[in-house]
């Protein structure tokens, strides 16, 4: 039987082809030593190269080869693209308006990306190492979805997120949550109406297509878009984002599922979405900032459309991905301190650096977050050792868990592939943060935990049947 070549691959080989022609071009272009313009193209060259390799060594791996592609997408884009853009146009990161002039950062970021390219090697050819773990096979059965429960559960945990953000100030951007005399219940309450309804949304909304029921659509998509209301109402955008990515994700990997017109009428849906978030996206930063002053919603959202005036998704997107620009300032920054270690994997130390440089004194009184990726950290506890080694630990990280999961956790192939996209997500923010390795995993845990609970309480088994993974 003839292999056919999976199509997320070939969007991926066509996406790393024109990104490469383009990244070559900025460079090209650039006004930098005609050296470095050398040594940098053939950074690209054999960068793309061994992504190319990456596809074809996982092309029969499904699950391996989507989390390695967005992966080569992610840091092709936030270290690749965003290296060729910022030295032509160094004005575009927020890193030239508060901590250098754009005129150093064009100059010296290529010394920067030289620092972290064995890095950005060495993380993608750790996740092309196998592990012992097979593949699960499944019984001889098929899912049957208790909509009630599904339906009482998203309902209860979006109920829940009202009350946090409304009471107890829980999931509210730039506002510290109120001090629970509890351990831990802060972050719970806060994982629990975010990270774990959101996953569990997708997971009712994702089956309800994968085992082609009949019913539960419009519920489904009901509490999907009051989650996003929820974050939206606060001046989350990320949820937004993260929400239409999924659907992208969703409509080709359910579409062996669907009928013709069922295959168009969720692209039509999944397309007028995107429209919806490119139109809105630079306005919920205006918005979120009227609320955290003490605006009310109309207010806020008035303000929103009066102050907004650039307009650009793409600079405003581009600007939100940590990569070679915050690597750059991370690094310049904390260059000569030595309180770097391997603990600051596990903490804010490099975080505080750039709030210090950027509030001063008044540093503790900021509750904003500035990601350094993880790269930054890497680096400034050992150089370029300790980078290579650890990405390419990280990297093989990954692996192990896409494996360990599915195969002794999850026992359906329903929930695992619902929450796939997510993970990938997962992994990106984990990449483009700076420490805090602690809380993704727990993030982690919790909702896995609650995916495996899931499994048991929201469906039912019907014998003599197949599901597929």
């Amino acid at each position: 039987m003839r292999y056919k070549e999976d199509t997320r691959a070939i969007i991926a080989r066509f996406f790393i082809g024109i990104s490469l022609s383009i990244s070559s071009l900025g460079i090209f272009l650039s006004n930098i030593p005609i050296l470095d313009k050398i040594i940098l193209f053939f950074m690209f060259i054999t960068y793309a190269i061994m992504i190319f390799i990456g596809i074809n060594v996982l092309k029969k791996t499904k699950t391996a080869m989507l989390i390695f592609l967005l992966l080569a997408v992610y840091l092709w884009f936030a270290f690749f693209i965003k290296l060729a853009l910022t030295i032509n146009f160094p004005e575009t990161t927020w890193v030239t308006s508060t901590l250098f002039s754009p005129e150093v950062v064009s100059n010296e970021i290529s010394g920067s990306f030289f620092t972290i390219y064995l890095g950005l090697l060495a993380l993608p050819i750790g996740f092309l190492i196998r592990n012992n773990y097979a593949e699960k096979k499944y019984d001889e059965s098929i899912l049957v979805i208790k909509h009630k429960v599904f339906f009482i559960t998203i309902s209860g945990l979006l109920i829940l997120r009202f009350f946090n953000q409304t009471v107890l100030n829980i999931g509210m951007p730039g506002v510290k949550p109120d001090e629970l005399p509890i351990p831990f219940l802060t972050g719970i309450l806060e994982m629990l109406s975010s990270a774990v309804v959101m996953s569990l949304v997708n997971l009712y909304f994702y089956s309800i297509f994968r085992l082609k029921e009949r019913k539960g659509l419009w519920s489904a998509g009901l509490l999907m878009l009051l989650n996003v209301f929820m974050g939206l109402r606060v001046g989350y955008k990320s949820e937004l984002v993260i929400q239409v990515l999924l659907l992208i994700y969703y409509v080709v990997d359910v579409r062996e599922f669907l009928s013709i017109s069922q295959r168009k009428n969720f692209l039509i849906t999944t397309i007028l979405c995107i429209v919806i978030v490119v139109f809105i996206y630079p306005y919920v930063n205006y918005y979120r900032t009227y609320m955290i002053n003490g605006g009310n919603m109309t207010e806020a959202v008035n303000s929103a459309l009066k102050d907004n005036d650039s307009g650009s998704f793409l600079v405003e997107f581009s600007s939100r991905i940590n990569g070679i620009d915050v690597y750059y300032a991370a690094t310049k920054l904390a260059a000569n301190n030595n309180n770097i270690n391997f603990f600051s994997l596990f903490n804010q130390d490099v975080m505080e650096l750039i709030k210090f440089d950027l509030y001063g004194a008044a540093q503790d009184d900021a509750v904003t977050a500035f990601g350094t990726t993880q790269f930054s950290v890497l680096y400034l506890m050992d150089g370029v050792i300790s980078l290579t080694l650890g990405a390419f630990i990280i990297g093989w990280g990954i692996r192990w868990l896409i494996t360990f999961i599915p195969s002794k956790i999850l026992k359906s192939p329903v929930a695992f592939a619902s929450y796939l996209p997510s993970f990938c997500l997962l992994c990106i923010s984990f990449l483009s943060s700076g420490g805090e390795m602690l809380l993704f995993i727990k993030k982690l845990f919790i909702v896995i935990v609650s995916l495996f609970i899931a499994e048991k309480v929201c469906y039912v088994k019907k014998r003599n049947h197949r599901v597929g993974l």
